[in-house]
């Protein structure tokens, strides 16, 4: 009988470690951002030397009792990196340094939803055949832009997952996903449906374009009405695949700081369900908006090439805005300094310097979105996650 050989299967670990040992030299990179949690009252120690074990371990000590919970999130980035592996056949240059920071943003950003301040990152890449971990210029900008998120977002990056996964990839792709631990400390801290009031603000954060929703769309089917493909232009003269890899923002730190100094009682990441994402809690109130900011160019490009009407465009994508929390009146003033405060980092891949608005208020009653410049409202009935 003839001998199978393991790399017969599509897996080779010689070729593969060394990828690796590039993505630990990047994870160590941020190893500092733990420091921060002393301010809190507690030592948060990354044990470096786990990295590269098969768990990746953190150490807590604090001198006194300190009340605090965990929270986790489990995202993929989808496949916005499809977009990247596209541009690259045509500018002959890598663009997984932003798809680096999406896949972090993905995640963290929904962690920053309960009022967790994220402290651990885990990478996961499913990729087929091996040789996708040997193209260097590809690794070394998705390691580089993972790396820089977490310092973005002020969370250790531990390790991950590598797999080669022959019959579920197809060749030559691969599927970029990760997960998050954070702190909420102390416990009563933590952003619940439970602390939402009847005349709560809306507080909308401006988003840098698309973000992580909606891409296969944008990049199979309204792609093919456009001659010049990615390299068409869009009314401010980006190109259109430029402008979908425009990088995430990443919230964290802002609303850490806002958790920190102000009364916040909810927040909501706006990605999948667009606008419709502002009722995401089960409870019976109305959100009322009364101003919505001007979407990004990228946005009327969508509209206008696959027919959509408003409706269409505001239960799907961010339209502008890529995050929401819900404040009392009172600290509306305090929410929008504390903002202008972080809006230079905020900003660092956007085309613009991005805002924020007070965008509406809460009322018990229907649950529903009223968008009131548009004169469009959604159902509690087209949202139902819970």
């Amino acid at each position: 009988m003839k001998k199978l050989h393991y790399e017969q299967s599509g897996d080779n670990y010689k070729l593969k470690d060394p990828y690796k040992l590039i993505a630990l030299a990047a994870t160590r990179k941020t190893r500092k951002n733990l420091k921060r949690f002393s301010k809190y009252g507690i030592e948060v120690l990354d044990q470096d030397n786990s990295r590269g074990e098969s768990a990746y371990r953190i150490k807590f000590a604090s001198k006194k009792p300190v009340d605090f919970e965990f929270a986790h999130v489990e995202e993929s980035i989808g496949t916005k990196n499809m977009i990247a592996d596209e541009l690259q056949k045509i500018y002959r240059e890598s663009f997984y340094f932003s798809i680096g920071i999406d896949n972090v943003a993905t995640i963290v950003n929904d962690l920053s939803t309960c009022g967790a301040f994220p402290l651990s990152f885990m990478l996961h890449i499913g990729a087929f055949p091996n040789e996708w971990y040997l193209e260097q210029e590809k690794i070394k900008a998705l390691m580089d832009g993972t790396a820089y998120a977490c310092n973005l977002a002020g969370c250790a990056w531990g390790g991950g997952e590598s797999g080669t996964d022959r019959d579920i990839i197809y060749p030559g792709r691969s599927l970029l996903s990760g997960s998050a631990t954070g702190i909420i400390i102390p416990s009563s801290k933590v952003l619940s449906e439970e602390k939402l009031k009847d005349g709560d603000r809306i507080i909308v954060f401006e988003s840098s374009g698309v973000h992580t929703n909606g891409i296969t769309l944008l990049r199979k089917e309204l792609l093919k009405r456009l001659p010049k493909g990615y390299k068409t232009k869009l009314s401010d003269g980006t190109g259109y695949g430029e402008a979908l890899l425009t990088p995430s923002i990443i919230y964290s730190k802002l609303v850490e700081d806002l958790i920190v100094n102000t009364e916040v009682h909810y927040a909501v990441h706006i990605t999948g369900h667009g606008w419709r994402k502002l009722m995401r809690s089960k409870r019976n109130f109305s959100y009322i908006v009364d101003f919505v900011p001007k979407p990004q160019p990228v946005f009327e490009f969508i509209q206008r090439h696959t027919n959509s009407s408003d409706k269409d465009m505001y239960e799907t994508y961010n339209m502008g805005a890529g995050f929401a929390v819900f404040v009392p009146p009172s600290q509306v003033q305090k929410v929008l300094q504390i903002f202008k405060k972080n809006e230079q980092v905020l900003s660092r891949f956007a085309r613009n310097k991005i805002k924020a608005w007070d965008a509406g208020f809460i009322k018990k009653g229907e649950r529903k979105v009223v968008i009131n410049p548009l004169r469009l409202e959604f159902l509690g009935e087209e949202l139902i996650l819970r």
